[in-house]
């Protein structure tokens, strides 16, 4: 693999202006080549080895961003395992919501039917107790009126008894 240059670095850290890369080097050259020549300029210009990335890496921070970025994805991920998850409970919670709801409205519709069977059965049962009153009330009447007919014949004279058959 071919040793990073600037515009690797301009990459990694995400940089556009390959001055700002250069001169944050130069400012810090003496502590990048602090053990050895890992930063050095050829006639294609920078060149970095793997300890020149690492110790520049370290001086900007991007391993903790890194790490923290990795860190912060997977409580991401986690956290929206954890939304994927509440969202398939609260649909199955939905679905029997609508379930009771439906049993709900087909027992209240067999209770209203219930109820107007038993009031047209008790109002029937009340028509039918007015009837017999009524009826009974009627033939009270009628015996009573035959049984004062019956008296009126009794007490007739024995003439209107010959003469009217009645």
């Amino acid at each position: 693999m071919p040793m990073p240059n600037i515009n690797d670095l301009l990459k990694r850290y995400n940089v556009r202006d390959s001055s700002t890369i250069r001169r944050f080097i130069t400012r810090h050259l003496d502590e990048i080549n602090a053990d050895g020549e890992h930063a050095f300029q050829t006639k294609n210009g920078w060149q970095f080895d793997a300890e020149a990335v690492r110790i520049i890496d370290e001086l900007r921070g991007f391993n903790a961003v890194a790490v923290i970025e990795e860190q912060e994805s997977e409580r991401i991920q986690e956290l929206q395992t954890e939304i994927d998850n509440l969202k398939t409970l609260l649909l199955a919670a939905q679905n029997e919501l609508i379930s009771s709801q439906k049993a709900l409205q087909q027992k209240s519709d067999a209770l209203i039917e219930s109820e107007k069977k038993y009031l047209l059965a008790e109002n029937q049962t009340e028509l039918e107790k007015h009837k017999r009153e009524s009826d009974k009330k009627l033939s009270d009447e009628r015996i009573a009126e035959l049984k004062s007919e019956i008296e009126r014949l009794k007490n007739r004279g024995l003439l209107d008894r010959i003469f009217n058959n009645f």
